[in-house]
């Protein structure tokens, strides 16, 4: 993933 980040902090995928 790129710097995508639809809702706040994800566990899943927190990419900035």
């Amino acid at each position: 993933l790129t710097c995508f980040q639809p809702w706040p902090n994800t566990p899943a995928f927190t990419t900035y």
